[in-house]
């Protein structure tokens, strides 16, 4: 799976649960609704104000973590 701005936040979550932790590092712990879960990363990012370079960098190395 590649982690860009344009994979959802439910798709990241389903095969990287540990991505919660990303998530709350970020403020970005509201995720819960179907609908959230629906949004594509960089969406959510915009809309919190939260650099997205930062957030897939930061997913990319605990998915890297969570493969070892």
């Amino acid at each position: 799976m590649r982690i860009s701005k344009d994979i959802s936040i439910g798709e990241v979550i389903r095969n990287y649960p540990h991505a919660k932790d990303v998530f709350n590092r970020f403020g970005l712990n509201h995720l819960n609704t179907t609908e959230d879960k629906l949004e594509k990363l960089g969406e959510v990012c915009d809309e919190r104000g939260v650099p997205l370079d930062q957030v897939i960098e930061a997913l990319k190395d605990n998915v890297e973590s969570e493969i070892r």
